[in-house]
C-alpha cells in the first residue's frame, strides 16, 4: 500500500513537471511573438516614416498574422494606404482602429486621410466616431458643424507627411509643388471659415464637443494663413471664446505668438520656434520676461519651457535677466 501511494506520488509529480514544462514552452512561444511582433511594427515605423509605404505595410501585415488586434498597426497601414489611394484598403483598417475608439482626433487629426475626403464612405465612418463620442461625453449641439470642422482640421494638416519627406530627408524630388497645393487648400479652408464666422461666430467648444477637439480646426487655419492681417482680425474673436471658456487658451497663446512673431516683437509664450540652417538647429530667442516665461505659460494650460524645447529638440537662446 505504502510503494503505491509513494508511486501514485511520483506519477503526480512527473504529471505536474510535464505540465509545468509545457506552459512554460508555452509561454516562451508566447514570448517570442511578442517580441516579434513589437520588432516588425518598430521596423514599419520607421519604414513609414521615410516614406517606404509598400515596406511598411508589408511588416505591420506581419505583425498582425503574429498578433491579433494591433491598433498601431491598423492605424499605421490605413494611412499608409490612404497615402497610396488605395481607398478599400484604407477604410478597411481605419475601421478597425476606430473600433474602441471613441476621441475625435483619431479620425480627424491626420492629414493623410485627405484622399478619402471625397469618397461617400468618408461621411458615414464620420458620422459613426461622431456618435460614439456623444455616447461617452454627451450630445453634440451642432453635429453638421463639428463634423466639418473635423474636416477642415484633415485639410489643414494635408501634404505636411509628403512636406517632411522632401525637406527632412533630402529626397530628390521637391516640396515645391506641395506647398503650392497647401496654399490653395488654405485659401479654400479661410474661405469656408470667414463665411461662418461672419454669421456665427468663432465656433464654440460647448456646440461642437466640448473638449475642444475639433474646434482647433478654426484656429489651425487662421494660424496657417500666412496672413498677418487675417491673423489680427480673427484673434478677438478668439480672445472672446477663451475668456467664454469656448476655446483652448493655447491655442490664443500660439497665435498671440505668431502675430508678435511676424511683426518682429519679441513673444509672450515661447512657442514660436526658429530653424537655424547654419547650424542646423532650432532654438528659441526674443521673449519678454523671460524669467516669469513658465508662470505665463501655466496661465495658458502650456508644458514649461524645458519640456517644450525637448519636444523640438531646440536650444534656448534667451537671456536671461538678472
Amino acid at each position: 500500500m505504502n510503494k503505491i501511494f509513494t508511486l501514485d506520488k511520483i506519477h503526480i509529480f512527473i504529471f505536474a513537471l510535464i505540465l509545468l514544462c509545457k506552459t512554460a514552452g508555452y509561454a516562451q512561444k508566447e514570448g517570442k511573438l511578442l517580441d516579434d511582433c513589437r520588432l516588425f511594427q518598430q521596423q514599419a515605423d520607421s519604414l513609414y516614416n521615410i516614406g517606404c509605404l509598400r515596406q511598411s505595410i508589408y511588416y505591420d501585415s506581419k505583425a498582425l498574422l503574429t498578433c491579433s488586434d494591433i491598433n498601431p498597426a491598423y492605424n499605421r497601414l490605413a494611412k499608409a494606404h490612404a497615402l497610396l489611394n488605395e481607398k478599400d484598403s484604407a477604410f478597411f483598417y481605419l475601421e478597425l482602429s476606430l473600433q474602441a475608439d471613441s476621441n475625435f482626433l483619431s479620425l480627424f487629426d491626420c492629414g493623410e486621410y485627405y484622399s478619402l475626403l471625397t469618397d461617400s464612405r468618408w461621411d458615414d465612418i464620420a458620422s459613426k466616431q461622431i456618435e460614439k463620442f456623444e455616447k461617452k461625453f454627451g450630445a453634440i449641439k451642432k453635429k453638421d458643424v463639428a463634423k466639418w470642422l473635423g474636416n477642415l482640421r484633415i485639410r489643414d494638416q494635408a501634404y505636411y507627411y509628403e512636406i517632411f519627406l522632401y525637406e527632412n530627408l533630402n529626397l530628390s524630388d521637391s516640396s515645391s509643388n506641395y506647398w503650392h497645393l497647401k496654399e490653395c487648400i488654405n485659401r479654400r479652408n479661410l474661405t469656408e471659415l470667414g463665411e461662418f464666422i461672419a454669421k456665427e461666430g468663432w465656433p464654440k467648444n460647448s456646440e461642437v464637443g466640448g473638449t475642444g477637439e475639433v474646434n482647433g480646426a478654426a484656429f489651425l487655419v487662421i494660424q496657417h494663413c500666412g496672413e498677418l492681417d487675417t491673423m489680427k482680425k480673427y484673434l478677438p474673436y478668439l480672445e472672446k471664446c477663451v475668456d467664454e471658456r469656448e476655446a483652448k487658451k493655447g491655442n490664443l497663446a500660439l497665435l498671440i505668438d505668431r502675430i508678435n512673431q511676424m511683426e518682429g516683437k519679441p513673444q509672450v509664450y515661447g512657442t514660436q520656434i526658429s530653424y537655424d540652417s547654419e547650424k542646423k538647429i532650432y532654438y528659441l530667442d526674443k521673449v519678454i520676461d523671460p524669467k516669469n516665461l513658465n508662470m505665463r505659460r501655466a496661465e495658458m494650460d502650456m508644458i514649461p519651457i524645458e519640456e517644450y524645447l525637448k519636444m523640438w529638440n531646440a536650444e534656448r537662446r534667451i537671456e536671461t535677466e538678472k
